[in-house]
């Protein structure tokens, strides 16, 4: 028997999602269809967000007002006179803010389960790979442009 067996018993009848919207613990319904599963996931998230956005710590401010400026900073030193002066400590700026972002809230993941953090490290590195992606797709249309 899987370790993870003894500690996770799976029930031998279905059950569904606990009324105050927790974690679903039905594995049939956790390999529901694409869609279906994508949906219920952001439902679940979206109802996770709008229980938990209104208590944050002083640090979360910092990082959540942070990351936006940056952002707003940097798209705004293309239309800046000498923003391309500006541009280097803009993105700088947006570096150190998505570090802090992401410093701040991974010690969180101490409290997970091995799966739970091993899906979120996978999903951090996907993202990441996402966005390399999408630079260098960005890169390649103002080349061509």
């Amino acid at each position: 028997m899987h370790p993870m067996e003894e500690e996770f018993p799976v029930p031998d009848e279905p059950t569904t999602a606990p009324e105050g919207g927790g974690a679903v613990t039905d594995p049939k319904h956790l390999r529901a269809s694409f869609w279906g599963n994508l949906a219920s996931a952001f439902k679940h998230i979206r109802a996770a967000s709008n229980s938990e956005s209104s208590r944050l710590r002083g640090s979360d401010y910092v990082s959540v007002i942070s990351f936006p400026l940056a952002a707003v900073l940097l798209a705004s030193s293309a239309f800046m006179p000498h923003g391309i002066l500006l541009r280097p400590w803009f993105v700088l700026f947006l570096l150190i803010a998505l570090l802090y972002f992401i410093a701040s809230r991974i010690g969180v993941v101490k409290s997970f389960t091995p799966r739970q953090a091993h899906l979120v490290w996978m999903i951090v590195v996907a993202t990441f790979i996402t966005g390399s992606v999408f630079a260098l797709f960005l890169f390649e249309i103002l080349r061509i442009m």
